[in-house]
Parts: structure tokens; sequence; C-alpha cells
């Protein structure tokens, strides 16, 4: 008997087990209809090959419509380093942040059981789910032994990281990059500015979004694009299309409309009424040569070189900028007051929509104290994993408005 079974009589009884479970059921079970809506296949004794792939194929096809569903489940797809599609990957966990920030921002972190790493995903492979802003570029390769599970661990930009990484500065010669017209176009001269129309195109169709912006001087790419198209009331969207990053212009979205009353979302916001509103800039020269320039807030935040209030209500900040010249001086000035206008805060740590984007606007109401402060998302966290997709925002950039109380 071992020399006609030599793996022994352990493996005769998985064998025979194996067996007898075939040949009680002789189907195979039939999964969720959420797991992919799998009917019912009669088998014979033994399951061939043929039945497994029709399996794993309906398996795949229900995904797809989960997918196409708008449920949460993605498809997080590898390449190797020549951008070549090497298969999607399902035991990872996924974590990307993009927006403002500092080091961390705009990266992603990858984790996997190295026995489920792909032999090809190394320096310089993508990874992406199609037709989001999910995905990036491998720049760094490692491991992690310290808890239960081999852990292979890559790292990298995400696309806004990329984009982040290079800087847009002005023509020789001149002091400015100063760009005008259609967003689109504006963006496809810029992309090929950056020399990343390898990896990036831009959506053909018009936005209908007009910009006419200077940037300054020696700004990254990914915080230039932004400021320009918020100057339009627009922001900056992506996505993974047909092996290239797509970028395009649409209208930012004010969600401020769709109030979060305090009582119904956990939420704390904190409602400004004396920012800085009087901000004097020190430019170049030396002690009574020294050039200075006066720049006002009104109560509504707009900034001007007339002064509105006066008094209790006045609130000075002297701004050092010793090497700008005079225009610079303004210029940076009137920035730098806007940003102290910013001085409400609007907290929402649970947000009742998952579909906020960076530069869209939230905002938040007290009725009964008459508050209600708006900002705009600065910052979003996403992670992809076997359970699916979560992500969670970031505002910055409050801003106020006094709600009178009907009495």
């Amino acid at each position: 008997a071992r020399r006609r079974d030599p793996r022994g009589r352990l493996a005769r009884l998985v064998d025979n087990r194996t067996r007898r479970r075939w040949e009680r059921g002789r189907r195979v079970r039939r999964a969720h209809p959420r797991q992919g809506g799998i009917r019912r296949v009669h088998v014979g004794a033994r399951p061939s090959r043929h039945i497994v792939g029709v399996v794993v194929q309906r398996l795949r096809l229900g995904s797809d419509r989960l997918r196409g569903e708008g449920h949460a489940a993605m498809l997080l797809i590898c390449t190797d380093a020549s951008r070549r599609d090497l298969r999607a990957l399902d035991d990872c966990t996924m974590d990307m942040e993009f927006g403002d920030g500092g080091g961390d921002a705009n990266t992603f972190e990858l984790r996997m059981p190295v026995a489920s790493a792909p032999e090809g995903l190394t320096f310089g492979s993508l990874v992406y789910v199609d037709g989001t802003e999910y995905g990036g570029i491998v720049d760094d390769v490692g491991s992690d032994t310290t808890g239960r599970i081999h852990k292979a661990v890559y790292g990298g930009r995400t696309w806004h990281g990329v984009l982040e990484g290079r800087v847009l500065r002005p023509d020789r010669g001149a002091d400015y990059l100063s760009v005008s017209g259609e967003a689109n176009a504006v963006l496809l001269q810029l992309v090929h500015r950056m020399g990343l129309a390898e990896l990036f195109a831009v959506d053909a169709s018009d936005s209908g979004i007009r910009v006419g912006y200077r940037f300054a001087r020696y700004v990254a790419g990914y915080a230039g694009l932004r400021a320009m198209l918020a100057s339009a009331g627009a922001k900056l969207a992506m996505r993974w299309d047909g092996g290239k990053v797509v970028l395009s212009a649409m209208p930012r979205r004010d969600w401020s409309r769709e109030e979060f009353e305090g009582r119904r979302t956990p939420i704390k916001i904190k409602q400004a009424s004396r920012p800085v509103n009087h901000l004097v800039c020190l430019g170049k020269g030396e002690l009574a040569q020294r050039t200075v320039i006066d720049l006002y807030a009104d109560e509504s935040g707009n900034v001007s070189k007339t002064q509105s209030m006066f008094g209790v209500d006045e609130v000075e900040r002297a701004y050092d900028y010793s090497s700008a010249e005079d225009a610079d001086l303004e210029q940076e000035g009137i920035k730098r007051l806007k940003e102290l206008q910013d001085a409400s805060t609007c907290d929402v740590s649970e947000l009742p929509n998952a579909d906020f984007d960076v530069g869209d606007v939230v905002g938040g109401r007290e009725s009964r104290l008459g508050v209600f402060v708006t900002a705009t998302i600065a910052r979003k966290v996403v992670t992809i994993g076997r359970r699916g997709v979560t992500s969670s925002c970031e505002a910055g950039g409050a801003s106020s408005r006094r709600v009178t109380r009907a009495l």
C-alpha cells in the first residue's frame, strides 16, 4: 500500500475526504449576490479546469459589476517598470494623502504579504485605480518583518506628488510666469512646460472656465495649478484613463449650501470677528529709508490701501520682507493679509458625504449662536483595502459670515 501511495496514510485520508466532499455536493456553492452574484454551477465528481475557469471569470465579472454600480470595491492594478500591466492586487492595503501638507503629503504606501507581491512590481512601476485619481509611481521598495506576516512595502509619489515635484518658473529674463485662456488649454501648456507629457494628458473638451493668472515665482507645480484654478472658482481634477493621468479643470462645488447642522453632525466651528485687518509691510532699506506699505482689510475681508476700521476694531501686524522690491512687497503683502482673514475654523470629523474633492467648499452653521463658517477642503486621506475604499478630508482656509438670529 505504501508503494502504491508513497505520500502516506494522511495524504490518502485528505484525498478521500476531498473526493467525498465533491461527490456529496456535486456543485460549486453559490456566493452571496453582493459578492459577485455567481449562479449555481453543477459539476461532476471532480472539478475540471474548465469549470474552475468559468467560476473565476464570473467572479471577475461580478467584481466589475460592483465597481460599475458605484460600490466601494475598486480594482487596484500594478505595472512593471516599463508600465505594462501585471495584474490586479487583492491582498493589499494602500494608503495615500494628497493636497496641502508637509513631507507625507502627496505620497502613498502600499503593503502586502511578500508571498503575494508580483515579481515585476519594482522601482518605476505604477499602481492605479482606473477612472479615479488614486495611484502613483513606486519610488522605494522595502519589507517589514515586525508583524505576524512578512510584508512587502512599496512607497512613492501620488499623481499629485509627481506634479508637486516640478517647479513653475518664469521664462529667462522675465519676472513672472503669466498665463491666460481656456483652463484646459492652459493646463496642456503647463504640462508640456513641466516636461510631464509622457505621463499626463489633458481633457480635450472646453471646460467653460477662463483663467488669467500670474504665478508666484518658482512655485511647485501642483500648488501652482491649484492656485491658478482656484482664482477662477475651479478645482483640478485627474483620473487614470487610457494609460495616462488625464487632468481637467472643473468648477469647484460649494457644499456649504448643504450646511452641516452642529446638532446632527459631529462638528467644531469657531467664527473669528476680528482677524488682523492692518498689515504693515516692510521692504528694502534701513531705518527711515526703509520701504513701508500699509494694507487694510475691511469687514468682508477685502484687501486694499483704504482703511475702514479704527480704534479697538483695528488689529495691526508687521510683515517683514526685507529682500522684496516694492511691487513684490505689495503683492506678497496682499497675499499674506488675505491668509490672515482665515482665522475662523471648521472641523468636521465625520463628513456626511464622501464625494468631496480637494478645492471644494464645506460649511457649518449653529443657528442659535448665529454662526456660519465655510472652509476649503485642503487635504484628502484615502485607504484602499480588501473592504473597499475609505476616505477622510481636512479643511483649511476657513472664512465666516454673521447669521442674524430671528427673535
